[in-house]
């Protein structure tokens, strides 16, 4: 068996080695047309760090002036993408991304309840989440909806960690959701991507899977940030949603339903304040402990962590935050409560559509 020291060792060559000459051979060439409508009229919306993990890189999101679209630009490659993945999901990152996920109760109650409205009070025979990281929507919306049998799609290693869990009757890992649309289909009476599309290399091929996988008269419920949403302004690139360098796609509510028309959905629903979740403070609050205290084992570091920087982290993490974590909160639901439910965007939009006849 290898140690942990071991372990530790082996991370620190691995992530030296890739960064050797740089951060810059992660991207792809900068993009001068918008990738939903093709027009040239581009603007810097934010530039921003990895706030997280702090990982190396800089990273910039554009705005389309003609359809309002947000993506990165230029792009990172499916080679940085591995990069900055890398131990946030799984590996180092794993059980701290367990523990964060199993605090999603409230939205994924009302996620499914949603989808309740639309298929009748027993709910869907059958659903796939797809994006379903550590299981947690399928946990928690079996609260909702007992009679339903919930299957999970996923690259990370969660998804077989749901299954162990029972929350999940199938996982499915080895391939991207575009590649079993074909075989999946007929199977689910639901599919669900929360907070999966804005990941994705091409948010209208998903569309096209889900197309191909589900029978007409089959449900479509998707999640994903509100680029649109007033609090962008306050937090710049610490504003949550924007969560870079992972958050690759934002396109506008309007965008998004006219693509789901143009796949062969109709739109039944779409809730915009009432997806919102109040976290900006709070997350803005972890990003701030993240650069006074970085986790001085990171085998990303340039240089070891003195004997200073790890008495700075273990204060600011075990004395500082826990102090702050509360008022954090409470600021949040006075957000939520004073202005997001007076305005039409929150942080999030959600949306349940109808696999319509045809092909």
């Amino acid at each position: 068996m290898t140690s942990t020291a071991e372990n530790s060792v082996d991370d620190r060559a691995w992530y030296a080695a890739q960064l050797a000459g740089g951060t810059a051979r992660f991207f792809g060439p900068r993009r001068h047309d918008c990738p939903w409508c093709g027009s040239t009229r581009l603007t810097v919306e934010v530039r921003s760090k990895e706030l997280y993990q702090r990982k190396p890189g800089r990273f910039t999101l554009e705005k389309c002036k003609t359809c309002n679209f947000v993506f990165q630009n230029p792009r990172l490659t499916g080679e940085g993408l591995n990069f900055y993945y890398r131990d946030f999901y799984d590996g180092r990152g794993a059980a701290q991304a367990d523990e964060m996920s199993s605090y999603g109760a409230p939205a994924n109650h009302a996620r499914a309840q949603l989808v309740q409205r639309h298929a009748g009070p027993d709910g869907p025979r059958s659903w796939l989440d797809v994006g379903t990281g550590w299981g947690y929507f399928a946990k928690h919306a079996a609260e909702i909806l007992p009679h339903t049998v919930f299957d999970g799609l996923d690259q990370g290693s969660g998804v077989d960690r749901a299954l162990e869990r029972g929350w999940l009757a199938h996982a499915y890992r080895e391939n991207a959701f575009p590649e079993l649309a074909d075989e999946l289909r007929g199977r689910y009476d639901v599919i669900s991507m929360h907070h999966y599309l804005e990941h994705t290399l091409d948010p209208r091929a998903e569309l096209a899977a889900a197309a191909r996988a589900l029978e007409p008269g089959g449900l479509l419920e998707i999640e994903m940030p509100d680029a649109e949403c007033v609090l962008r302004h306050v937090f710049r690139s610490w504003w949550v949603p924007y969560f870079q360098p992972q958050h690759l796609n934002f396109p506008p509510v309007g965008n998004l339903l006219q693509a789901l028309v143009e796949h062969g959905f109709r739109p039944l629903e779409v809730q915009q304040a009432e997806a919102h979740q109040p976290v900006e403070v709070l997350m803005a609050l972890v990003f701030a402990m993240t650069k006074i205290g970085p986790d001085p084992d990171h085998p990303w570091r340039a240089t070891e962590a003195s004997d200073l920087q790890r008495k700075v982290n273990q204060v600011a993490w075990t004395k500082v935050f826990p102090k702050l974590i509360n008022p954090a909160l409470k600021v949040d639901i006075l957000v939520n409560k004073a202005l997001i439910s007076r305005l039409s965007h929150g942080n999030a939009y959600r949306i349940v559509a109808v696999r319509e006849g045809g092909k």
